[in-house]
């Protein structure tokens, strides 16, 4: 797996280069719900999505990335979410189901997760999330 290297970094935009030599730009919405990865022509590549949980932090409940994978992209991609949101991050464990929010893991999403968990960017796998815009409680 490569490693994305930052060339420019605003608010809610950043430029990296891929391993591999692609300029791609994450751009990460201001209500931190999710990353759209988009190509040096501006054309949308991929996206993490986001949704933030009752008892704290985030869950990702959907990534794809179309043409760039093991770029370090994913990578990027979880370090710019963490840096901006300040919490802990979650995802879907690796058992064949899909959850109610519709996540699940697929194709080689199984191992990036893993390696993501051992590496911090994850925090470990959420299976029975309850969300902030679902809490009845509040």
């Amino acid at each position: 797996m490569g490693i994305a290297k930052l060339i420019k970094d605003a608010e809610f935009t950043r430029v990296y280069e891929s391993s591999n030599g692609n300029l791609i730009t994450l751009v990460l919405d201001d209500c931190l719900e999710d990353i759209i990865f988009r190509d040096e022509k501006g054309k949308k590549v991929g996206e993490f999505e986001f949704r933030e949980l009752a008892n704290g932090g985030y869950k990702l409940t959907r990534m794809y990335n179309e043409v760039y994978k093991g770029e370090g992209l994913g990578r990027a991609a979880l370090e710019f979410f963490k840096e901006a949101s300040r919490s802990k991050l979650y995802v879907s464990p690796n058992d064949g189901q899909t959850r109610d929010d519709g996540s699940h893991l697929t194709e080689d999403a199984p191992g990036f997760a893993a390696k993501m968990i051992k590496e911090g960017l994850f925090d470990g796998y959420d299976a029975d999330s309850i969300y902030v815009d679902d809490a009845t409680d509040w």
